[in-house]
């Protein structure tokens, strides 16, 4: 029990150490070479201590602790500290010489390779709490690997030490090892945790003072803690200015009533987003926000203080009410433009189903897809029937390659848009004449749509006409006929004076010719 009882002793120094090593390696950076340094000439030293109060068996034979500090280095420092830990312990040992000379080097150098490989292997595996199992098969890795250096020692007293040491060995140092190992991983998980709101701390501080919005860190009783320098150029303050003073002082008059609801709000729920408030500046420009605020508690849950977002809107708000005056406007031009279209539709109704014209619509084929009722009651086919047809089905033979000819010109710009008379064959086999007027029409994008047209029947007009030819043509055999009669007649009188032969006395030849 004396060996046991020996053993914890030196353990228990190795721990204290290791807790002075822990409160002194918070001033180091331990990533630096400079950290790695120092970190291992401190395991060393903390080996070195162990062995100078070892458990002795015999002159040259000692035991303790070195191989759990060694261990741990490699494990929590790496490859660098392990290694300046175990060269410091190993020149001790051989300095200290004795039987146990070879073992103890050979344990120096297990433990700490040992540890750092278990630490780059950890590593690889992305393990960043050390666990207890973890702890525990370090420590019986190297603790095994010890009593397999026992075969280092002479023969004769091999078995003898291999019986004393082995059951402290497989108790009391594995227990020691966790022990240290679970120290320094709190001690590690807490320096990462301090690194971590360092971090924090230094990107929220990065955030606040660079965020084009207005930041403002608050007290739960409203008063402006910190401000953010786009609050201050916003606002037109200096900090000290602003800090201590109440943030509701900020607010238009107007909105300090919400704003006091807004703050009841805050402190029951913690949280406030994109409330709509105004803000006055220093010069008295007044400005539309959105404020959003969250609070920041302790571990009890009692908050801290509060940080406040405006984000600011006025540009937004403007925009808004030019916007809405265009929307306005914008209707007021199209009540009047859908008035207007409903004027120009009728107009166009009343056109179209005017009783005189008939009115189509073909496509690009020339196929019909509209024709007016008057079109309809002018050849005789039922609208129905219309888009089944060509404007040329209804043309008489021998005008259609005529029109065709005269449409494609025109289309072409050949020839000025006019009126052409054509013969129009109706369902029923009779004929009229009318005067046709197609006109192509283009889409959008300026594409060839079809020919849109009027057609009207003229059939009456052609036969007023030829009445008028017929009657102007009489008149004029008349008037020829009368001249002639009055030639002869003044040929008579001639004859008759020159007989000496009075004429009559009503002589309507000579009246007529008096009154001319």
């Amino acid at each position: 029990m004396t060996i046991i009882a020996d053993l914890s002793k030196n353990i228990a120094v190795l721990l204290a150490l290791a807790l002075v090593y822990s409160v002194i390696a918070q001033r180091w950076e331990r990533d630096t070479w400079q950290g790695q340094v120092l970190a291992g000439l401190a395991f060393g030293g903390a080996a070195i201590i162990g062995m100078m109060t070892p458990v002795t068996l015999r002159p040259g034979l000692i035991f303790d602790g070195r191989s759990i500090v060694l261990s741990v280095a490699g494990l929590f420092g790496g490859a660098v500290p392990a290694a300046i830990a175990a060269l410091l312990a190993a020149a001790y040992r051989l300095a200290l010489g004795g039987t146990g000379a070879t073992m103890g080097l050979g344990v120096t150098v297990t433990s700490a390779a040992v540890g750092a490989c278990y630490h780059y292997w950890l590593r690889r595996r992305h393990v960043r709490a050390i666990k207890v199992s973890d702890l525990l098969i370090l420590a019986y890795v190297v603790h095994v690997a010890m009593l397999l250096w026992t075969l280092a020692l002479p023969a004769d007293i091999r078995w003898e030490t291999l019986q004393a040491v082995a059951l402290p060995v497989l108790t009391i140092y594995p227990i020691g090892e966790v022990l240290l190992g679970l120290l320094l991983n709190a001690d590690e998980s807490r320096r990462r945790a301090q690194e971590a709101l360092r971090e924090s701390e230094a990107r929220f501080r990065k955030f606040f003072e660079h965020e084009p919005t207005y930041c403002y860190i608050v007290s739960p009783e409203g008063t402006i803690l910190d401000v953010n320098q786009a609050a201050l150029a916003a606002l037109g303050y200096q900090k000290d200015e602003l800090v201590g003073k109440p943030l509701a002082a900020l607010y238009a008059p107007e909105w300090h009533p919400t704003m006091e609801q807004l703050f009841t709000k805050w402190s029951e729920t913690g949280s406030l987003r994109n409330e709509e408030a105004v803000i006055v500046t220093k010069t008295g420009e007044r400005r539309s926000i959105l404020l959003s605020a969250d609070a920041v508690t302790d571990s009890a849950g009692d908050i801290l203080h509060s940080v406040s977002v405006q984000q600011d809107i006025t540009a937004r708000k403007q925009a808004e009410e030019e916007l809405h005056k265009h929307r306005q406007r914008l209707e007021q031009l199209v009540t009047e433009r859908t008035r207007k279209l409903a004027f120009s539709e009728s107009r166009y109704r009343q056109f179209v189903e005017s009783p005189l014209v008939g009115i189509y619509q073909t496509d690009t084929e020339g196929r019909f897809t509209f024709v007016n009722k008057r079109l309809a009651e002018m050849t005789g086919y039922s609208q129905e029937e219309a888009p089944a047809m060509t404007l040329m089905d209804v043309v008489g033979p021998g005008q259609r390659r005529w029109l065709a000819d005269r449409m494609q010109k025109r289309l072409a710009g050949e020839l000025p848009l006019d009126t052409v008379e054509a013969e129009i064959v109706r369902k029923d086999g009779t004929r009229f004449t009318a005067l046709v007027a197609p006109a192509g029409f283009f889409d959008e994008e300026g594409n060839f749509a079809g020919y849109i047209g009027a057609l009207i029947d003229i059939t009456e007009r052609k036969r007023l006409e030829e009445e008028q030819r017929r009657l102007l043509n009489l008149m004029a055999g008349r008037e020829v006929r009368m001249a002639e009669l009055k030639e002869a007649i003044r040929q008579l009188r001639a004859q008759l004076q020159d007989a000496r032969m009075r004429p009559v006395a009503d002589d309507p030849l000579r009246r007529e010719e008096s009154d001319e």
